[in-house]
């Protein structure tokens, strides 16, 4: 295994757990309803470095895959948003549940 192997496996990992320690760190700040949509570019990002690393285009059923993932996340923000609403009209003005 060659120094530049190792330095390009180091830096992976260095990038890798600073990603995540400030992911976490987003958590403390933002709900995750408000952070969630944001860790869907994670998948263009990821065809986009396949293509121009790898040259390597994602399969059909990949597709499926992705579209999936995306579809059950949307359905996700929109149950919560409809909850909620609910929990808004719910409440009277003077912020007593009925």
């Amino acid at each position: 295994v060659s120094t530049a192997t190792v330095l390009v496996m180091c830096l992976t990992g260095a990038f890798a757990a600073a990603g995540h320690l400030l992911l976490t760190y987003a958590f403390r700040f933002a709900p995750p309803s408000v952070l969630a949509p944001l860790d869907y570019t994670a998948l263009v990002w990821e065809i986009a470095f396949g293509l121009l690393i790898f040259g390597d285009w994602p399969a059909p059923l990949v597709w499926g895959g992705m579209a999936l993932i995306v579809a059950a996340g949307l359905f996700i923000i929109y149950r919560e948003t409809m909850s909620t609403r609910a929990s808004k009209s719910a409440m009277k003005p003077d912020g007593i549940t009925r």
